[in-house]
């Protein structure tokens, strides 16, 4: 079962203290999933000030330096190096962050937090830009178009909306998602989306006229993330159960279908839709 290594947010911070702590989280994840947690404990600062550390549950310290920490957890074969932020942005939020996205440019952040907030805000000092509003209850996720003035967001009111960063306007309101929507990809420039729901069906909009052009995946459960990439010819990705009931050319799919073959995956298995589409 896989299973990822979760480490305090503030660790730079907390093991510089006389006798700091900070919690480490082994999660294994899928169906049946468990938490094991760990405590990091500094024993006082080595000749360079680097922190001695000591790890319980058996959790193993493997470097530490001021901005980086690696850590082990043999049982679970897990290895993983943590890279301590930069600086930290305290007034964007005051509540728990849910997603985040930053603009292509890397000018502008977008985020939103379980207090319902979905602002706009600049990386250089933090400083927040607009506060969008238009969602009914938490947007569970956010992000940028290619072009960095346009955000798209998906939140549990069932709503896809599409935001101008410039003024702050919502144009585009995309409603036919029965449960919360918890995941969106953006085809090419982003003509074209697929959003995924807790109703447990992805589907593929254009957002150019608001309409969903299809239900491309409908499972039993929900679908927590989707992808659109490129797969080498070399990849058989199988072939469809049945014809896509949408235009496979023209009509807004086109942008959909300009990498050579597509594959949505949702949940814990690998779903095939359909192979070798070309535009």
């Amino acid at each position: 079962m896989a299973a990822r290594l979760i480490l305090q947010s503030d660790w730079n911070e907390s093991l510089w203290q006389n006798e700091g702590q900070a919690w480490v989280l082994c999660k294994t994840l899928g169906e049946g999933s468990t938490s094991i947690q760990g405590e990091l404990k500094s024993q006082g600062l080595d000749n360079k000030g680097i922190p001695q550390v000591v790890a319980s549950e058996g959790f193993r310290v493997l470097d530490i330096t001021r901005r980086t920490i690696t850590i082990s957890y043999p049982e679970k074969d897990l290895k993983a190096k943590f890279q301590a932020g930069s600086g930290a942005f305290r007034n964007v939020h005051t509540r728990g962050i849910i997603s985040l996205d930053i603009s292509s440019g890397g000018a502008l952040g977008v985020s939103s937090d379980s207090n319902d907030s979905l602002r706009i805000w600049q990386t250089s000092d933090g400083t927040v830009r607009r506060e969008l509003k238009g969602h009914f209850s938490e947007v569970s996720t956010c992000r940028f178009f290619p072009s960095g003035v346009v955000v798209l967001t998906g939140g549990l009111d069932r709503q896809v909306k599409v935001w101008s960063v410039e003024d702050g306007s919502c144009p585009v309101t995309l409603k036919g998602h029965t449960g919360g929507v918890s995941c969106m990809a953006i085809v090419d420039k982003g003509r074209n989306i697929v959003t995924g729901s807790r109703d447990g069906t992805a589907r593929l909009w254009n957002c150019g006229n608001s309409k969903c052009l299809a239900t491309v995946h409908s499972i039993k459960g929900f679908i927590n993330a989707c992808a659109i990439g490129e797969v080498h010819e070399s990849v058989d990705l199988g072939t469809p159960g049945k014809p896509p009931d949408f235009p496979s050319r023209g009509f807004g799919c086109l942008q959909l279908l300009r990498v050579p073959v597509q594959r949505l995956g949702g949940c814990r298995e690998p779903r095939w839709i359909y192979s070798h589409l070309r535009c």
